[in-house]
This record gives structure tokens, sequence and C-alpha cells, in this order.
């Protein structure tokens, strides 16, 4: 559970939330993607990683996370065994395998789940990678691939959404309750433990 494990807590429960019902929309068909603003990326869409899922054949959940071709700076090796000791599969090919050939081969990790695992350990173990591996902390943001998807997240009411500005026109991104409260919209909480 979220909640009690070591390297997440309590704090980390409201986007655990949100993913749970994410996945659950991705059994019945939708994709989502996810844009993180992470410290160690430079809080940036265009060096942070993303991860998404889709529905495949025989109902299984195909998640995919950002390789090297994305994130600057760039994941070691140490850190690619550790993804992959984590259950994730290695990208197909290199960023620079990938840039010479045009594209073709999938440059990110992927994991595949069973339409039978439980979205709240899917969840959970999104989290512990992004904390445990990309270094994650409570305070950056999490970015929901278009407005409509936007609008979903806030009528969920566990994560705060950051007001509209210049680089957030259509308030794609949140924060963790409770923090950059100076930036995010007045919220109604929804309290539920997981």
């Amino acid at each position: 559970m979220i909640a009690t494990n070591p390297l997440l807590g309590p704090q980390w429960e409201p986007i655990g939330h949100v993913l749970i019902r994410l996945l659950e929309d991705v059994r019945r068909g939708n994709m989502f993607s996810v844009q993180t603003y992470i410290r160690r990326f430079s809080l940036s869409p265009y060096t942070s990683p993303y991860f998404q899922a889709i529905k495949v054949d025989g109902g299984r959940v195909q998640m995919e996370l950002s390789g090297n071709l994305q994130l600057e700076p760039k994941l070691s090796e140490a850190e690619y065994v550790e993804l992959e000791f984590y259950g994730w599969t290695r990208p197909e090919v290199t960023e620079a395998e990938y840039r010479e050939s045009g594209g073709g081969s999938n440059p990110n990790f992927v994991r595949f789940y069973e339409p039978t695992d439980d979205p709240v350990d899917i969840a959970e173990f999104l989290l512990v990678t992004l904390v445990g591996v990309f270094d994650m902390v409570e305070d950056d943001f999490w970015g929901f691939s278009t407005k409509a998807k936007a609008d979903y997240v806030e009528g969920l009411k566990k994560l705060s959404r950051l007001k509209y500005s210049e680089g957030n026109p259509d308030r794609e991104i949140f924060a963790l309750p409770g923090r950059h409260e100076d930036m995010c919209e007045p919220r109604q909480s929804s309290e539920a433990s997981i």
C-alpha cells in the first residue's frame, strides 16, 4: 500500500488515487499520458520523464516510461539496470540509434500488466519507480495530456490544479495537496486511504 510503503508514505496517496482511476480507464479502452516536472530534470516537460498506458491485445496494459531520448540529464547505466531490476524492459534502441533510424523502434522502457493485475499495485509501482530511480519529490509536479484529462483529474478532487499561466494555458499541471498553494487554485479535498 502506498501509505505504508517506506519509500512513499501517505503524502503520495492523492496521486496514487488519480493513477488508479486512470488505470481503470485504460482497462475500458482509454489511454493516458502523464508528464512529470521533476527538479532533477529542471522541472521541464522537455527533459523530465513521462509515462503512458494503453490497452493492448488480450486486455493487457502496456506501460511506457521515458528512456534517455527525452531525459536530461541522462540516466546512467546503473539506473538502467535498476529499472530492469524493478521489472521494466530496456528500450529497444538507444537514443542515438533512434535518432539515426528516424524512429520505428521504441526508445522507452516498457512493462506489461495482465487484466487481473490490481491497479493499486501498478500505481504504487509507478510511484516507487519515479521516487526511487528518477528522484521525484513531493514538491514536483504532474501534467495530464489534455485539458479534458486535466478536467477529469480535477474532478477527482485529489490534487491541486495550478492556475492559468503562459506555461500552463490549459491548466494541465497539478501538485500534491498542500504544495505550492500560491500557484494553485483553491480546491475541495476528498479523503480516502489506499
